[in-house]
Order: structure tokens, then sequence, then C-alpha cells
């Protein structure tokens, strides 16, 4: 993860479990604090937990730190077929080291971007209709995307990654999904930093929302680490935009 101006090493400690019978005895908190000191060990920065607001405070998270942000684009009139020259086909494997090239350079400097794992998996999903993939311009791959294309998602939030080359390239990916999932909102959501979609987008607009439940804590003392998720919290800066995994797809 990229904050407050330098990379630092993040965890996501989930999930905590604690069978009824025995729960109120503890076990949680014996779990947490081991959790905890085991990440510590490990040299971990910044601890990421999406879970109950009220119970993980006590061991020191702040709450509203995670969430979405990215921008609103008026959605295109949907396009019934592209110019020749793009194609827009499944992702295959190969298409990972122009995605991840593609990624670094949206979320170049942004805080909060938590970089996708190495290799195909955090690119592509194993849950039905929720597509990966991947727009060709003259055979060279200029975009990708992965969204939401199930009966009842809602089109305007479909979006869970969007990236392009151009704005050229970025019209023609937009203008497909939207043909593809039907959508009749106004305005659709994109997970792109603002601060570099300006060049895809002129008529974007910033989006941002916290969630209550996205918790995070500084693991090392860092007083300018500590200082940012402050920020966060009290939504003086945008949210750390967690990008769950294909796993999570489900």
């Amino acid at each position: 993860m990229y904050l407050a101006g330098k990379e630092r090493d993040a965890a996501l400690l989930a999930p905590l479990s604690v069978h009824p019978s025995w729960q109120g005895k503890g076990i949680g908190a014996i779990l947490m604090r081991d959790g905890i000191e085991c990440l510590r060990a490990r040299g971990v920065d910044i601890l990421l937990i999406l879970g109950h607001d009220t119970y993980y405070p006590r061991f020191g998270l702040k709450g509203g730190c995670m969430g979405v942000h990215g921008i609103l684009v008026p959605a295109p009139a949907p396009l019934a077929e592209d110019p020749e020259k793009y194609r827009l086909r499944p992702f295959v494997c190969g298409d990972e080291l122009v995605c991840h090239s593609l990624w670094r350079e949206a979320f170049a400097g942004v805080d909060g971007a938590i970089e996708p794992g190495p290799g195909i998996l955090p690119w592509t999903s194993k849950t039905k209709d929720i597509v990966s993939c991947v727009l060709e311009r003259d055979g060279t791959a200029v975009g990708h995307a992965r969204f939401d294309a199930r009966p009842g998602s809602s089109p305007e939030s479909a979006i869970l990654r969007f990236l392009a080359v151009d704005p050229a390239a970025a019209r023609v990916l937009l203008g497909r999904i939207a043909a593809w999932v039907s959508s009749k909102a106004a305005e659709i959501r994109l997970p792109i930093p603002f601060a570099n979609a300006c060049r895809l987008f002129r008529d974007a607009k910033p989006y941002h929302e916290w969630w209550a439940a996205g918790m995070a804590m500084a693991m090392d003392g860092d007083a300018e680490l500590e200082s940012a998720l402050t920020a966060i919290a009290a939504k003086m800066a945008p949210p750390l935009a967690v990008e769950w995994p294909p796993s999570f797809d489900f």
C-alpha cells in the first residue's frame, strides 16, 4: 500500500469467529491480540479489518478508514458495435502483464492504493457472470475491466475494475460494458482515482464512501501514518479503497 508518501506493508486480519457456546469468555480477544502480535513480528505497517465497528476499536483500530472512492461519469449511449479496430475478448493468461502496467499508471502516487497481487488470480473470477475482459485495439490490449453482470446487480455500480490506456479506449470499454449490463443509470461509478481520471474522462466527478466497518491501525507508531489514518477517519481524506480479490465475488 502507498500511504502518507511511502510504500507500506499492509495486512487484512480476517476472519475472526468463536463458537456461540464459547463467546463472551475472552477467546476472541486472545485471537485478536495474538494475530496483531504475529503481524507486528512480521513487520506489517498497517492492519486492516472489515468487521463489527464497536468490537474491534477496543484493540486500537480506527473505524471509517476503508471504503470506496472513484469517479462518477455520465452513462454512455450503449454501443451496438465497436469500431472495427476494437475487439472485446475474455481475459487470458498473459494479459496480467499489461493489466499490471495499466493499474500502476492509473494509481501512481495515490494514497491508499493496494496493488493487485502477482499472477492471474487477481484479474479473473470463478464466479458465474462476473466478467473479466480485455479491450484490444488493432490487436494490442488497451483496456481491462472486471464487472458484475449477474441478474439483479446494480448496473450503475457493477464495475469492479476499469483500466484504459487513453480516452478513446475508455469510451469504447465503458460503452461496451453499459450495453452488456443494460444500464439505464444516468451515471456510472468507476473505481478510478479522481486525481488520475481526468486524462480519461473530462466530465468525471469524485465519489467517496467511508465505511464505519472498514477499520485500520498503524502498527509501528509511525506518526505520519497515524496522522494519515486519523485524517481518513475524520473524512478529511479519501478512504482506503481496498480492492477485494475475486475470491470475495461470491
